[in-house]
């Protein structure tokens, strides 16, 4: 045995990460499709969840639906990626895209915090904090404004959307499509 490598593979463990960012239970739990209700900017929605693990044991992503109930045009979607940290166990990562276009796309972290998680999203002019709690077969999420000026300990809340959802069976996903061949292809191979 060569014991002079022992030092350089004792380094290499070290700097090592012990896990690979694995998620925080809290969010890992909400695997699954949920359905309910909600508001979003002061109207009544109808809402959908899907959270489906695309990373195994780091990252999910979550996407969310909803149709205004006067108006089933009026719809935002949003996909938000969720992971964990190599650097700091129990921390939450995040990503936010929506309707409102990747312009408007930001990153967020956060930690588990009574019963769910809490992710404050960051934004030029203010932070979006999002709670997700988990009771069960029931989520509540509900995102609210916080000016950046405000103190962490006393902000001012402006509410911008709160949900109630329902566990549900997903629905099977569709086959893949099949390829269908491109004839120009066939055509030079032909050749």
């Amino acid at each position: 045995m060569n014991y002079r490598l022992l030092p350089v593979a004792l380094a290499c463990l070290a700097a090592a990460p012990l896990h690979a960012g694995q998620i925080p239970e809290p969010a890992a739990a909400l695997a699954g499709c949920w359905s309910g209700i909600g508001v979003l900017s002061g109207k009544p929605v109808t809402a959908r969840l899907t959270v489906t693990p695309i990373i195994p044991d780091t990252v999910l992503a979550a996407d969310l639906s909803t149709t205004a109930d006067a108006d089933p045009l009026d719809r935002y979607q949003a996909h938000i990626l969720l992971g964990g940290d190599t650097t700091r166990p129990n921390r939450i990562l995040a990503t936010w895209a929506d309707s409102f276009g990747m312009a408007f796309a930001t990153n967020g972290e956060g930690t588990p915090s009574g019963g769910g998680f809490n992710v404050t999203f960051f934004y030029p002019a203010d932070n979006v904090l999002s709670r997700w709690r988990r009771f069960e077969d029931q989520l509540a999420l509900s995102l609210v404004r916080l000016p950046r000026e405000a103190r962490p300990t006393t902000p001012e809340e402006k509410p911008f959307a709160d949900y109630a959802l329902s566990r549900i069976a997903c629905p099977d996903a569709a086959p893949p499509p099949t390829p269908t061949p491109n004839p120009r292809q066939k055509a030079r191979r032909g050749r």
